[in-house]
């Protein structure tokens, strides 16, 4: 019992950092206006891809044979 104790007051107090860190008032816009949105890609971070898409349109319900 007391090891779960531990574990949810470390679970509470990594949540407590991780929500600090994304404040958005810390957050600031380049100085020039202009954001790094390059190809680059950076072997030190993981590589995210988000595609939106919606399931509005009827058409993906369509069997296309």
């Amino acid at each position: 019992m007391r090891s779960l104790a531990i574990l949810a007051t470390s679970l509470a107090l990594t949540a407590a950092i991780v929500s600090a860190n994304c404040d958005p008032t810390k957050w600031s816009p380049p100085v020039d206006g202009q954001y790094n949105t390059t190809g680059r890609i950076d072997p030190n971070k993981l590589n995210v891809h988000l595609i939106a898409h919606s399931h509005d349109d009827p058409y993906w319900l369509v069997d296309r044979r």
